[in-house]
């Protein structure tokens, strides 16, 4: 259930973060930037989800071991925030593009299986 919890996290993070992009990347330098991003409420929840997924993280690694989570949680966010970016910014899809989330899927399977 963690390890859920963490992708729904991570994934809704970077969607997050990804959104307030849009909305303060017309800054010149760093400390614009940073002044910007903390004035955009998506940037903070963002934030916030990371840092969550961090303790949810922790919890994980005292329950399984490295080698089966990190390829579970990490190919997991990355397949569900590659789908995420299309749907939610019609970012393009494309058949070769799901070949290699099927690729993913298909080590974390590998992976994972006992």
């Amino acid at each position: 259930m963690n390890v859920v919890v963490f992708i729904v996290l991570m994934v809704s993070g970077q969607i997050l973060f990804k959104a307030a992009s849009q909305r303060v990347s017309n800054s010149n330098s760093i400390a614009e930037l940073i002044i910007n991003s903390t004035r955009e409420w998506k940037f903070l929840v963002a934030l916030a989800a990371y840092a969550a997924g961090t303790l949810v993280w922790m919890r994980i690694l005292k329950q399984m071991p490295l080698s089966m989570a990190y390829p579970l949680a990490m190919g997991s966010t990355i397949a569900l925030t590659f789908l995420a970016s299309h749907y939610v910014f019609g970012e393009t899809l494309t058949p070769g593009n799901a070949i290699g989330v099927a690729a993913i899927v298909g080590g974390i399977i590998l992976v994972c299986h006992k």
